[in-house]
């Protein structure tokens, strides 16, 4: 018996299918896997018809390197929460991340918190959807978590389906890069305790400090 329950915690997992940091990211170091990110940031930028500009309330180079440190980190700080106010990189910075997978071959699945639910919804009703590809996605990116309803219904009853797709990529801590405006401190109140109690253990947390670089598009800032 022993023998086989050593085989059984021996097998494959699905972190190690898509190890958060995998071949072609783990070989460099972090001071270049920050400066790549930085490149691409910037690149990002670029393809929105927008011009680069340093914003030091910003702080993008420790931004870019609280990245790499959490793709060093354990497998089991599985997500990387990118949380703050809207209109200062989260989402620029969830997209290089996004991009950095891409470019060593690694397929990756984007979505968004209304997403999920929609397609949730689609599944229930036994439409074709995307809610298991979502929940299964060996590097998942969800851009404006906490922008799905409150309270989810279907025909009278409450659903989850953003705390099941957490829980099922907790438990088996698949890579997923999210980012969302709600502050930490209301996460218990949207997700409830089930979330909140695995939300400590698989998160690295980075808070955007920035202003909202929208509003600074038109300002010259060096």
């Amino acid at each position: 018996m022993t023998s086989a329950i050593q085989r059984t915690l021996a097998a494959p997992t699905y972190s190690d299918k898509y190890p958060k940091l995998p071949e072609g990211l783990k070989e460099m170091d972090p001071q270049t896997l920050a400066e790549i990110l930085g490149l691409t940031y910037r690149g990002l930028v670029a393809r929105r018809g927008m011009e680069f500009k340093v914003i030091p309330e910003a702080n993008l180079p420790k931004i870019l390197n609280d990245v790499v440190g959490w793709l060093h980190r354990p497998k089991f700080r599985s997500t990387l929460f990118l949380q703050g106010a809207p209109g200062n990189g989260k989402t620029t910075v969830l997209d290089a991340v996004r991009t950095l997978y891409s470019s060593i071959g690694k397929s990756t699945v984007s979505c968004s918190g209304p997403d999920i639910c929609e397609q949730f919804k689609k599944q229930y009703e036994g439409h074709p959807n995307k809610y298991d590809l979502y929940k299964e996605a060996g590097y998942l990116f969800v851009d404006d978590l906490g922008t799905e309803p409150l309270q989810y219904f279907l025909y009278g009853k409450e659903r989850t389906p953003v705390q099941d797709l957490l829980a099922f990529r907790y438990k088996f801590q698949l890579t997923s890069v999210i980012s969302t405006n709600i502050p930490k401190s209301d996460i218990w109140d949207r997700y409830g305790e089930r979330i909140n109690d695995r939300f400590d253990e698989m998160c690295s947390i980075i808070n955007f400090p920035g202003p909202s670089y929208r509003k600074l598009i038109d300002k010259p800032v060096e």
